[in-house]
């Protein structure tokens, strides 16, 4: 056969119909899958029908733990509100209730400060955590509450208005500037709302005109107020909202403190301009007519532990890098005249040290640093970004004094003996500009307008006649000047229902003298006290005030954000 018909018949071959292969087996093998399928079902159903009650058992355990943490919260609750019990001296390593029996469980709770350490004697933001316990399972409930110390509660108030972040007694203007808590500041992540308050009851009275400021914001105005008196301009989640903090009277602004200058001295030059670095000794206290710090010279001025003052009848100038820097003790600087500040310059607080300034002039501060270490000074500032340490602004006070009255009782110092006698009620500006960064408090009162412009910032709180907040500049605020007492809270000392100001405070209230403020002290003290004899059976006496509120909740630990919070952190620790 040739070749060519060989592959002929092969084709046909493979083109014929061929009889169909029996596939023997195939219907038992399905069979035996199926079957297989079934029995695992099967078996899946009777197992699940086995571990019914067990499945049963375990949520009703889990739901029975929930509910006992969540009561454990509600006693920790009463326990910080005992006015017979100090919790803070009760906890022991941090645990208030250790395997307290309730229903078919039991539930224990701790309490941390928000940096996980256990609460010392001056905690007023404790972390709580409950573990509910229930057969096998658990089950944690954390909070976040204000707890005021109870000698807060019962004896002061608030009447520096630190309460607020600003307060502009007229107008709070954020012109694409921003006002914020201060992220680095010991409360700066527990979410806390922002206080902003004005007694300007026109339309536009605060004017939000940038997104992200005031996150949280409260805005605190009198109920006489124009509805429009807060102006959102930028409709975002950030708004400040609008919170009625008294009927129908302007929240009080008391004058500053008056700064004790009998018997100050003159100062050997009376007019000095510091070039060199130098050294001051303050054995004895000293009055200028104008002092000067220039050419980077640094003035160290130590206070050898004590507190001492200082006098300016004329301006006070830090200027080209010059640094004024206090040490050791507590420094009252009186300054008639203007307060100038530029040039990359410092006026420092070194360790132990603290500042009050009484300022009758106007300020401007230019590309400077007050209240910090003189390393800012030479450091980018970003009002944008904010500050990357934290500094305690409470060392740093501002104040805008309106006269000086003080006789020199000295005859022999090459004065006259004449009275330093000064009065002036004018409202000065106060001016921070070009990254100035300030960490303090600044008081005016409504004798200042204040003005914060080119990536500017405090770090701590202001209250002045009109507050404008510029061109990328702004306002952190340390939470930790609110001491929880003050006009925003309604049930402060300081009002009557319904939430009127006192009658008896608004008369008395006119200065933060320490005189003053005595007498303001002793009124709130002549409530009569809790009964020393306590029945038993009768209910516990609490005060609710001090905890003033739980606003952070939620059961179990899932940290779902990038970031989580101290004090998620502190919860997620757990028992």
């Amino acid at each position: 056969m040739k070749q060519g018909e060989s592959n002929l018949n092969l084709r046909l071959w493979r083109s014929m119909p061929r009889p169909a292969v029996e596939h023997r087996g195939v219907a038992i093998v399905l069979v035996i899958v199926a079957v297989a399928a079934a029995a695992v079902i099967g078996s899946a159903y009777v197992a699940s029908q086995l571990n019914a009650p067990q499945i049963v058992g375990n949520v009703n355990a889990g739901i029975e733990a929930r509910y006992i943490a969540d009561s454990g919260a509600d006693l920790a609750t009463a326990i910080m509100e005992c006015e017979t019990f100090d919790w803070r001296a009760a906890q022991d390593n941090g645990v208030l209730v250790d395997n307290l029996n309730i229903g078919n469980g039991k539930v224990s709770i701790k309490v941390k400060d928000v940096s996980g350490s256990n609460p010392d004697s001056t905690c007023e933001y404790p972390v709580v955590v409950c573990t509910g316990k229930s057969g096998d399972m658990t089950q944690l409930v954390g909070m976040q509450v204000h707890a005021p110390r109870p000698e807060v509660v019962a004896k002061t108030v608030d009447v520096d208005l630190s309460e607020f972040a600003a307060f502009g007694n007229t107008s709070i203007d954020l012109a694409n500037g921003w006002i914020m808590g201060w992220p680095e500041s010991p409360l700066g992540t527990l979410g806390l709302p922002v206080n902003i308050g004005t007694n300007g009851t026109a339309r536009s009275s605060v004017t939000v005109a940038m997104t992200g400021n005031a996150p949280q914001g409260l805005g605190f105005v009198m109920a006489v107020a124009d509805p429009e008196a807060i102006a959102n301009n930028f409709r975002t989640s950030s708004l400040v909202r609008r919170v009625e903090f008294s009927t129908n009277e302007p929240i009080l602004l008391p004058a500053p403190p008056t700064p004790d200058l009998s018997g100050l001295l003159w100062a050997t030059v009376r007019a000095p301009n510091i070039t060199a670095d130098t050294a001051m000794n303050l054995g004895s206290n000293k009055r200028h007519t104008s002092l000067t710090v220039d050419n980077a010279a640094t003035l160290s001025v130590d206070l050898g532990g004590g507190t001492r003052a200082v006098g300016i009848s004329g301006p006070l100038t830090i200027q080209n890098g010059g640094v004024l820097r206090i040490d050791n003790g507590h420094l009252n600087l009186v300054v008639q005249g203007a307060f100038n500040m530029f040039g990359r310059s410092a006026l420092e607080l070194g360790p132990n040290a603290s500042l009050t300034i009484y300022l009758g002039g106007t300020m401007s501060i230019d590309d400077s640093v007050v209240g910090l270490p003189v390393r800012w000074r030479d450091f980018a500032r970003d009002a944008r970004k904010g500050m990357s340490e934290y500094f305690d602004p409470s060392l740093c006070t501002i104040y805008r004094i309106t006269s000086i009255n003080s006789v020199d009782l000295n005859l022999f110092d090459g004065d006259d003996a004449a009275a330093w006698a000064w009065t002036d009620g004018a409202v000065k500006s106060w001016l921070l500009n070009t990254g100035t960064y300030l960490c303090g408090r600044m008081y005016g009162h409504s004798k200042v307008s204040l003005s914060l412009n080119n990536r500017s910032a405090v770090f701590g709180n202001v209250v002045a006649n009109s507050i404008i907040v510029a061109t990328e500049s702004a306002i952190y605020y340390d939470h930790k000047l609110n001491p929880g007492n003050g006009y925003t809270n309604p049930d402060s000392a300081l009002y009557a229902a319904p939430m009127d100001l006192r009658d008896d405070i608004r008369l008395l209230l006119t200065d933060l003298n320490h005189s003053t403020l005595a007498l303001v002290t002793a009124l709130l003290a002549s409530a009569p006290p809790p009964p020393v004899a306590i029945d038993p059976m009768a209910p516990t006496p609490r005060d609710k005030s001090r905890v003033a509120h739980r606003w952070w909740k939620r059961y179990g630990v899932q940290l779902k954000r990038d970031r989580s919070s101290a004090v998620e952190e502190v919860i997620a620790a757990g028992p």
